[in-house]
């Protein structure tokens, strides 16, 4: 081991006290009155065979588990209730038998580690105060310290997922040092390593106790490193306690040989004193053929899971060959209907030369007195009269690559870029509730009608953008009472019936939300009003503009703060491994209630350019629109926020082509453009059923 470490704890850990602990399941005794004391700054091993009640117990120490009876005590601490994250304030920490680590790099993974010795909130890291980037660089680098301690320094920087099996383990045990424990609770960290590899974990475990002086419970079934290591062992068979003591004596223990070898073999070794020895190296030698079974298990795994992402990555380049040739096969086809279009377009002209209106599907305002096209309109060029013969086709084909084309095109991009904005704020919302609690939101339209509504009534008093931060203000805080009622009671409530209980509110909000609003049509006030930007022969809105400028702003700075912040790093962890991020510190809760904020905040943002396209204003119908956003959260992956925004785009250009071409899409039937949305969701979803970027768990849902 090189570079420096952290120093030494100046003071004694205090004793662990295990007092007549009793697990049941449902009528089956997990754990029997259980005892035992782990004395301050040792190693207690914690063995038995497969089925003892050892994992049942680490649960119970680190506040996943609650037991019927007994209690656990850190010093004068009463740990027995206690929720995990507070028993890691306390100086709790633990490994896990199967590598749980959390994606990203090993800085990511030690970072949480240090989430619970955080003391900037969630508002003071939001606003990136100085005090912030000065507690986030001395966290840092004592994450730092602690990956040179543990072997880890050269890959501080390096991503998890590359590094091999015996380096992860590193990584869980790092994160745990990380949390500055007084009593560390490893279950069995060398499970699945080669020879090399248990010997430096050997080794690194011998140098955290001699460096930090931390109380160390140890559950293994290597007797050579558990006779190597601890100081006393405590042994478990059927749940009940049979022996505890210091290695020596629970080796000869013929109770402990009965539990490994059976009866007969127990009384056979128990005749004579001599042959107890060579017992306890059965004991050894069958506990060192698990260890190599587990070690060729784990490797055939990780083999299995290689095989299947080469086939799944063949599968889709499959994919992607198929829909490329089929892009080159109808390239002709798509060019003769342009032609097509461009000559209707033409006939259709009116005798200043100007097209008709053709858009998105919503009204930009009047003809200008010029008599040009209305703002934001594709326009054509002079009709002339009608060229036969291929000279006469050739001049069609290259004005309609010329400025009526061209501007037709370029709004219907604008169009769709400022929708897909808009969408995908809305679906990042989704996205966000979706990764920290796992429920599907149904009420997330009422949430944008409800911010619509308040922005309109609280305008003439406090002004649009004072009345916008009020309603994303009083927005985010109805979102998190409607987390508080879902999880009141109950924190552990499925999240599927969390789910049916989000349509239920979203009735109630929108039925008295629809009763105040009535049959009027509420204007926002928003500054940006019809004004339009001429560029040559094209116009474009203002507020399509301002909806990408500001939506993408806004999306950025979510997904800075969710990549670069610690409440990011804790909603990740959250996410993906929810008990290693409670053992953390990480309180899930409060990260929970932040997500389902922020989601509320971001549909009062959105709602504002929604009113002012596609609809003139806000009625009751407006939180239907939200709709649209589900599609695209699920288009994208339903846990992934750059998915959201990829959805979101793809939603939003989709719609807005098909409201651009609603003529030549009138065989699909009217009305095809509000269903779109819907029908390139499903599309896709039977390609990639887990969505452009979302994962095996997404599928599954």
């Amino acid at each position: 081991m090189t570079g420096p470490a952290p120093a030494a704890a100046t003071a004694a850990p205090p004793p662990l006290h295990v007092r007549g602990v009793t697990v049941r399941f449902a009528g089956l005794t997990a754990l029997d009155a259980v005892s035992f004391t782990v004395a301050p700054g040792s190693v207690h091993a914690l063995i038995g065979p497969n089925g003892a009640g050892k994992s049942t117990c680490f649960n119970v120490l680190s506040g996943l588990c609650r037991p019927a009876a007994g209690s656990v005590l850190l010093g004068d601490a009463d740990l027995t209730r206690l929720a995990p994250h507070r028993r890691a304030a306390l100086g709790v920490a633990r490994t896990f038998q199967n590598i749980v680590t959390t994606a990203g790099t090993v800085a990511d993974n030690l970072l949480l580690g240090r989430h619970a010795l955080s003391r900037t909130g969630f508002a003071a890291a939001a606003l990136r105060l100085p005090r912030v980037a000065r507690e986030e660089r001395a966290q840092r680098e004592r994450a730092r310290e602690i990956a040179e301690l543990t072997g880890l320094g050269g890959h501080f920087h390096s991503p998890v997922a590359s590094l091999p099996y015996g380096d992860r383990k590193r990584v869980e045990l790092a994160r745990a040092l990380c949390l500055e424990p007084r009593v560390l609770l490893l279950d069995e960290p060398v499970a699945g390593m080669n020879a090399a590899e248990r010997a430096a974990a050997v080794e690194v475990i011998g140098e955290v106790r001699e460096r930090l002086g931390l109380s160390v419970l140890l559950v293994e079934h290597d007797m050579g490193l558990v006779m190597r290591l601890a100081d006393e062992v405590t042994v478990l068979d059927f749940g009940r306690r049979i022996a505890c003591g210091t290695p020596d004596a629970v080796r000869r223990d013929p109770e402990v040989l009965r539990a490994y070898l059976g009866g007969a073999a127990a009384e056979a070794e128990g005749t004579a004193a001599k042959d107890s020895a060579p017992a306890a190296d059965a004991m050894e030698a069958e506990a060192a053929a698990e260890a190599a079974d587990a070690a060729q298990a784990a490797d055939a795994a990780q083999a299995a899971d290689a095989a299947q992402a080469v086939d799944a990555a063949d599968a889709e380049a499959a994919v992607a060959a198929d829909r490329t040739a089929e892009t080159r096969g109808t390239a002709g086809t798509q060019q003769a209907a342009g032609t097509h279009r461009h000559a209707t377009a033409h006939r259709a002209a009116g005798a200043d030369g100007t097209l008709p209106a053709a858009g998105a599907g919503e009204a930009d305002g009047a003809a200008r007195a010029d008599g040009s096209a209305p703002a934001g309109r594709p326009t054509g060029e002079a009709a002339g009269g009608r060229r036969g013969g291929r000279g006469g086709r050739r001049s069609r084909v290259r004005r309609d690559r010329g400025g009526g084309r061209m501007s037709g095109m370029l709004d219907i991009v604008v169009t769709g870029l400022s929708l897909g904005c808009v969408y995908a704020l809305i679906a990042l919302g989704f996205v966000l509730v979706f990764r920290a609690s796992g429920v599907l939101n149904f009420a997330h339209g009422s949430f944008l009608l409800l911010g619509g509504y308040l922005v309109a009534v609280l305008r003439p008093a406090l002004g649009f953008a004072g009345a916008l931060a009020a309603a994303a203000v009083a927005t985010a805080a109805v979102a998190g009472a409607v987390d508080l009622l879902l999880r009141y009671g109950d924190d552990t409530r499925a999240a599927h019936v969390q789910t049916i209980a989000t349509i239920g509110i979203d009735i109630l909000l929108v039925t008295e939300l629809t009763r105040r609003i009535g049959g009027d049509l509420l204007p926002l006030g928003d500054p940006w009003g019809g004004a339009v930007l001429t560029a040559g022969p094209v116009g474009i809105a203002h507020s399509r503009l301002a909806a990408i400028a500001v939506c993408a702003a806004a999306i950025g700075a979510v997904f800075a703060a969710f990549r670069f912040t610690r409440w990011g790093l804790a909603l990740r962890a959250a996410a993906e491994e929810p008990e290693a991020a409670a053992l953390m510190g990480v309180r899930l809760g409060r990260v929970r209630a932040a997500a389902w904020c922020v989601g509320g905040a971001l549909t009062v943002l959105a709602v504002v350019f929604l009113v002012a396209f596609p609809a003139p204003g806000l009625d009751r119908t407006t939180g239907q629109i939200a709709l649209k956003a589900f599609p695209a959260a699920i288009l994208g992956g339903l846990a992934s926020p750059p998915g959201a925004l990829v959805g979101g785009l793809l939603i939003g250009l989709t719609e807005a082509a098909a409201g651009g071409y609603q003529t030549e899409l009138s065989a699909l039937g009217e009305g095809f453009g509000d269903v779109v949305p819907y029908v390139v969701m499903l599309l896709v979803l039977l390609v990639r059923p887990s969505g452009l970027l979302g994962g095996k768990g997404t599928a599954r849902v």
